[in-house]
């Protein structure tokens, strides 16, 4: 089984990455994933650091889409209860529907970081098709 400089596996330094991602978001990761890609010469470790990076910006990018789309709602409810017309109960549905959409965007988010997660620690890769795609075009 080959270690890190730590001393740890890269299954278990793997599964950190993902795991961390998981429980602890943006920065911890980032500091994980920097301090793979400038210390640590295992591929498929240096490789699963860029893809816990890059599903969590693909992630963080889907939700801010989502909620972009609920600011924008909210606003045209305002605008028009500026005039006194009331479109909140006409919209009401929509709102709810994309809370929904969210929850289950956010679901999924931490159901594949814990597959993710779990199935590093044997060395092993779940695809995502195109978070893969970027990483092979984009990681020398």
């Amino acid at each position: 089984m080959q270690k890190t400089r730590l001393g740890i596996s890269v299954g278990l330094m793997g599964a950190a990455l993902y795991l961390t991602a998981f429980f602890g978001g943006i920065i911890p990761v980032l500091l994980l994933a920097g301090y793979v890609l400038l210390f640590e010469e295992n591929p498929w470790l240096r490789m699963a650091a860029v893809k816990a990076v890059a599903v969590l910006l693909a992630f963080a990018f889907l939700t801010s889409a989502i909620g972009m789309i609920t600011d924008l709602t909210d606003m045209v409810v305002d605008l028009f209860g500026i005039a006194r017309l009331s479109l909140s109960t006409l919209l009401s549905p929509f709102t709810s529907f994309m809370s929904f959409i969210y929850d289950i965007v956010n679901f999924i988010e931490k159901l594949l970081f814990f597959a993710l997660g779990v199935t590093a620690l044997f060395q092993g890769n779940i695809p995502v098709p195109v978070v893969d795609n970027l990483i092979r075009n984009h990681m020398a």
